[in-house]
């Protein structure tokens, strides 16, 4: 497959397209890049070179399979997790969050407010905020109940 492209010149009150400028699409780069040549010759008459800039756009992403989104949910579940073990107030946030939720783990509200607590104690404003949002800890039910697990959710 190959791209054209058309460059509109002007030099000089001259103004010229160059339109055979091709690139096979196969060997772009990944990322957008900006290309500078010199050394063209707007018109063999006037005899001037100009500078030509021209712009790859990057190609679109490429789109995850399904097991490479489940290990990557998996890394991104570790990392949270030995992070919050590390004693750092947001990943202790985002772990607690991901407990209640049940987000890539069991949920389990006390493990979620355990982290939780863990990070408003060290002044993390949003976990503060979220446990008040769940309220006091249900320590008579073995289940949660049906407002802490609505609050869970939000």
């Amino acid at each position: 497959m190959i791209a054209m492209v058309g460059i509109l010149l002007s030099v000089s009150g001259f103004a010229g397209v160059i339109s055979s400028v091709t690139r096979p699409t196969i060997q772009l780069p990944p990322a957008s890049t900006i290309q500078v040549l010199t050394n063209l010759t707007a018109s063999p008459a006037l005899n001037q070179s100009v500078p030509v800039v021209i712009v790859i756009p990057a190609p679109p992403p490429r789109i995850k399979s399904q097991a490479e989104q489940e290990e990557e949910t998996k890394r991104i579940v570790a990392f949270q997790k030995h992070c919050a073990e590390e004693g750092l107030p947001g990943f202790q946030y985002e772990w607690g969050l991901r407990c209640l939720k049940g987000n890539g783990v069991d949920q389990d509200i006390a493990e979620g407010r355990k982290w939780l607590k863990r990070a408003a104690d060290q002044g993390h404003e949003k976990a503060r905020k979220k446990l008040e949002d769940l309220g006091p800890p249900e320590t008579q039910r073995k289940e949660p109940s049906p407002v802490a697990v609505e609050a869970a959710r939000q």
